[in-house]
This record gives structure tokens, C-alpha cells and sequence, in this order.
């Protein structure tokens, strides 16, 4: 049977099995999977950065057929993974934990503050282009993949402010952020009018269309 793979965050995933927990209801990337009749490969984790997205990707890439389809989807540049203490952590998240080692958890808050978030667009430019050299790997072997983020790739007029500017508020979400079950349903429907028009990169988001359907703009072509 042929696979569909997601790659990405809390957003291509059920981020709250104790929030979204009816048996009968589903997230996007399973409705996606159905509906193309495929066998879905979630690879999405709550809180990772795309440092992690794209490993894992990369990890899987020789396992992926022709004939499957592939979604990776993006998020805040300045997610990261370090280890500390023999142990993975996921940063900024690290920072807001109870940690007794205040003077490393100085050194991490400086650290992130004064070189990665100042990196910022810079990080978000490289993990993209990272990503689209893999999604031209996936298109030279002739499978279809899709690239797309939750998270704003234009920064305001302040450069101050460097999370999503509104755009996914046209899909039903829970107080966090994430979708709801119905915003779940509203953005599998846009994933697969996307992937019949054979797009490969989404870049942006609009309004609905005259047929009530959320859609993007500045589509672009599957590389």
C-alpha cells in the first residue's frame, strides 16, 4: 500500500490526546491519508524545531517510494534541539522548565536571546532552503511532496514581532493555537485541493475563495 508521510510539529499532529480524544473524529494528516486511500507515517512531535523536522526527514528519505506522497511541515526558526546532560532538549521550551542548574539555564537564556533569536531570519531562510533541496531529491525520483508552515515567513513592520501574523486564524482552533477538530477538517480539505493542483511549496494564506474553501496564495509549482 502505498504511504503518506507527514513530517513536522504539534500542528501536523494530535498535539492533546486529552483535548482532541473522540475515537471517531480525526486530524488532518489521518483524513489526508484516507481520502487518498494511503497508509499514513506520522512523523510529527509536539514542540520540535526544524532542525528535527528535517533530520528526521533525512533519516527517512531511502524508505520513501515513487509513489508516495510526502507533507513537511515548518515551524519557528528558532526551535532547536541540544543536549544537556546526556539528554535531548528542546529549546526555547527547556528554558521555561523548573531546572536546578540556574547558571546553565543563565548561559541557555543568553544564548538563545543574543544569537539565535538575532539569527532569526537567517535560520528561517537556510532551514527553507534545506528543505527544498530535499523536496527536489523527492521530485527527481518522482514523488509528490508538499511543504508548507504554520508559521509567519514575512515579519511585520517592526521586525519585532516574529510569530504568525493571523493568516491560520481562518481555520477553527482551540484556545493554544491548534486546531480543533473542525480546523483539523478545513485544512485537510485545502492539503488535498493543494496536492490536486500538484503544488509543492505554500508561502503564504488568504481568505476564502467564491467556493467557501480557505486557499493560499503565491502558490508555487512542485519543483
Amino acid at each position: 500500500m502505498n504511504k503518506l508521510w507527514v513530517f513536522g510539529d504539534s500542528m501536523s499532529c494530535n498535539h492533546n490526546k486529552w483535548i482532541l480524544d473522540d475515537p471517531n473524529k480525526f486530524v488532518w494528516p489521518e483524513i489526508v491519508a484516507e481520502s487518498l486511500n494511503l497508509e499514513l507515517i506520522n512523523k510529527a512531535t509536539i514542540a520540535i524545531g526544524n532542525d528535527t523536522i528535517i533530520k528526521t526527514l533525512s533519516n527517512n528519505l531511502w524508505k520513501i517510494e515513487p509513489s508516495d506522497r510526502v507533507i513537511i511541515g515548518l515551524t519557528n526558526p528558532i526551535r532547536y534541539k541540544v543536549q544537556i546532560e546526556g539528554q535531548n532538549q528542546d529549546m526555547p521550551f527547556y528554558l521555561q522548565s523548573n531546572h536546578p542548574n540556574k547558571k546553565l539555564k543563565e548561559i541557555l537564556f543568553n544564548f538563545h536571546n543574543n544569537i539565535i533569536v538575532r539569527a532569526h531570519d537567517e535560520l528561517l531562510k537556510d532551514y527553507y532552503t534545506q528543505v527544498i533541496n530535499i523536496q527536489k531529491v523527492l521530485t527527481k525520483q518522482k514523488t509528490q511532496s508538499l511543504i508548507w508552515s504554520w508559521y509567519a515567513q514575512v515579519l511585520d513592520d517592526t521586525l519585532e514581532n516574529y510569530a504568525y501574523k493571523g493568516e491560520f486564524n481562518m481555520y477553527d482552533r482551540l484556545e493554544d493555537g491548534h486546531f480543533s477538530y473542525l480546523g483539523h477538517e478545513q485544512f485537510a480539505n485545502n492539503i488535498l485541493s493543494v496536492l490536486e493542483k500538484n503544488i509543492g511549496l505554500l508561502t503564504s494564506f488568504t481568505n476564502k475563495d467564491d467556493s467557501g474553501l480557505f486557499v493560499w496564495k503565491d502558490l508555487k509549482p512542485l519543483i
